[in-house]
C-alpha cells in the first residue's frame, strides 16, 4: 500500500542464481500479489516478447530499438538536460521558522520515556 504507483509486472531475464535465492526470500517479506507480478524469464526470449514489444527492446535482446550502448547515451544525454533543475531542487528545503506548534517531542507522541510497568505471569 506504500508504493506510489501500481507495479503491473516486473519481468527478470538473464537473472543469476544468488539474486534469485534473494528474490524467493522476498516472498515471505512482500505481499503475495506484488510477489506474483514477479517473473523471472530464463533462455526463451519468446516470452520476453508477449511481454514486451520488440520496438521497444534493444537489438542485444532481438528488439528493435537499437543498441543498448546508443540508448544508454540518449539517456545520460536527457539526465544531463534536466542537471539546472536538479541543482535547484537539491537546494530546497523546509523553512522550519514558519512551523506551527513549535519543536516536535517525541515524548509528545510516544508517552514518557522509561515509564513502564512491571507485568506479571502465571
Amino acid at each position: 500500500q506504500g508504493f506510489k504507483c501500481r507495479i503491473k509486472a516486473v519481468l527478470l531475464y538473464e537473472f543469476p542464481a544468488a539474486a534469485e535465492f534473494i528474490l524467493t526470500w522476498c516472498k515471505s517479506i512482500f505481499k503475495s500479489k506484488i510477489m506474483s507480478r514477479f517473473h523471472l524469464l530464463h533462455g526463451d526470449l519468446n516470452k520476453l516478447y508477449k511481454q514486451v514489444p520488440k520496438r521497444i527492446l534493444p537489438e542485444e535482446y532481438g528488439g528493435e530499438a537499437g543498441k543498448m550502448e546508443v540508448l544508454w547515451g540518449a539517456w545520460i544525454k536527457k539526465l544531463e538536460s534536466y542537471n539546472q533543475w536538479f541543482s535547484e531542487h537539491e537546494k530546497l528545503k523546509s523553512d522550519e521558522s514558519k512551523r506551527h506548534g513549535g519543536k516536535f517531542n517525541t515524548g509528545d507522541l510516544f508517552g514518557f520515556e522509561g515509564a513502564f510497568r512491571k507485568l506479571e505471569l502465571d
